[in-house]
């Protein structure tokens, strides 16, 4: 989402994310938010009732966009295996074949 047009559009349909404000944008032009739930120390004050979308934060698709995790997040987005040694195995077999 790039404007606040948007998000305001969205608050229509999805009233409960009026806990998110607009902190400003990425170098890619998307809007970035901050959450007025979080505590001090960065963690949900009702965790248990968080919204789906908290429930799923962050999502790897967040990573493979050109996304980042805001600063002073608490996530890290980690590989599991690195990609190279998946390539290392795709060049492995094809030797084998």
């Amino acid at each position: 989402m790039r404007s606040e047009k948007d998000f305001f559009d969205v608050l229509h349909d999805y009233p409960e994310y009026k806990r998110f404000q607009i902190t400003g944008k990425d170098k890619q032009g998307f809007l970035q938010f901050s959450c007025t739930w979080l505590s001090e120390a960065g963690l949900c004050r009702d965790h248990e009732n968080r919204l789906g979308l908290c429930n799923t934060f962050p999502d790897k698709s967040l990573h493979f966009c050109g996304g980042m995790l805001p600063p002073g997040c608490g996530y890290m987005i980690n590989e599991v295996r690195p990609f190279s040694n998946y390539l290392a195995d795709s060049e492995k077999k094809k030797d084998k074949l």
